[in-house]
């Protein structure tokens, strides 16, 4: 998961994506990340660990399936290896594909159960916003504000280059410092952090 972390934070802090929807996206993945990692470290049970794999290769096998029955795949995925993820540590037919959570509860129960519900409310809400492309994520990022009194403040959508967006930099090397300390909590002597 760390490393996962390190690669979305390389992509994210390249070009401009700190400063748009992308960037906004990715924090919310940031937030997924420390909570579910700081369960796993902190329950510190090799069942559950195995859980998690588990659930994932049963959602690559889930996908999978689906995939078969379209009758074009789409371009963002490798179906082959999906196949290949699904059946790394059982053969396929006995991989279970579980609906629910993982761990049975949803983010927001981890995170009261981890103490971690202030950095949930800090950051799911509005990232979540755009995830699911919610009006107001759409009004900050696409629209603006007209400013002839005559038009009664309508909303317009901006054209050219999109309006930055304030950055998530900060709040990401915020959230990737929890993983990385999470990290070191495992694998004793990781040290490193972002400034």
């Amino acid at each position: 998961m760390a490393f996962f972390a390190l690669r979305l934070a390389e992509e994210t802090f390249s070009g401009d994506n700190s400063r748009g929807i992308l960037g906004r996206l990715a924090l919310r993945t940031f937030l997924e990340i420390h909570i579910t990692l700081r369960h796993l470290v902190t329950e510190d049970n090799p069942e559950l660990w195995r859980s998690w794999r588990a659930y994932g290769a049963g959602q690559a096998k889930l996908v999978s399936l689906k995939l078969e029955e379209l009758p074009d795949s789409p371009h963002y995925v490798d179906a082959d290896l999906l196949r290949r993820i699904a059946n790394e540590d059982f053969q396929e037919e006995f991989v279970s594909i579980d609906l629910g959570h993982w761990a049975g509860a949803d983010l927001r129960k981890l995170s009261d159960n981890l103490d971690l519900k202030s950095i949930y409310d800090r950051y799911y809400g509005w990232t979540s916003g755009f995830s699911h492309a919610h009006w107001g994520s759409i009004r900050e990022s696409v629209f603006s504000t007209c400013l002839n009194p005559l038009h009664r403040g309508h909303r317009y959508p901006r054209t050219g280059k999109p309006a930055s967006l304030p950055s998530v930099q900060d709040d990401i090397n915020d959230l990737l410092n929890a993983i990385l300390s999470d990290l070191d909590r495992v694998y004793p002597s990781f040290r490193s952090r972002l400034a």
